[in-house]
């Protein structure tokens, strides 16, 4: 037994220091949100993790956390076209609804005519 806790130790030992940004990031791009906002929380502290966790706090719809994050991101072009995508997706979905809702109410009014 003391001989497998020491394998351990040596394993995570060689881990590089990047690992859990790098899962998290493969995560977020599979779709697996939880599993990416899990392992992002075990990164250590760099411009990625507050990119990625702004855009899961997006994925979320806490609206509370991408504030949050919003304020921690820098002046650089990463985190700009981070936050630019972000407000893209939110008036497309504003743009989409919007359009719905006019296509209920013309159907709504040629079914009265």
């Amino acid at each position: 037994m003391n001989k497998n806790i020491k394998t351990i130790s040596i394993i995570i030992s060689k881990v590089p220091k990047d690992a859990w940004i790098n899962l998290a990031c493969t995560y977020f791009y599979l779709g697996m949100y939880t599993e990416s906002e899990k392992a992002a929380e075990k990164a250590d502290k760099s411009q990625l993790k507050t990119r990625l966790r702004f855009h899961l706090a997006h994925k979320f719809g806490d609206e509370k956390k991408l504030m949050s994050f919003h304020q921690e991101l820098e002046d650089v072009v990463e985190d700009q076209v981070g936050f630019s995508h972000v407000r893209h997706l939110k008036k497309m979905t504003f743009l989409c609804e919007n359009v719905l809702v006019k296509k209920r109410n013309l159907s709504k009014n040629a079914l009265q005519d």
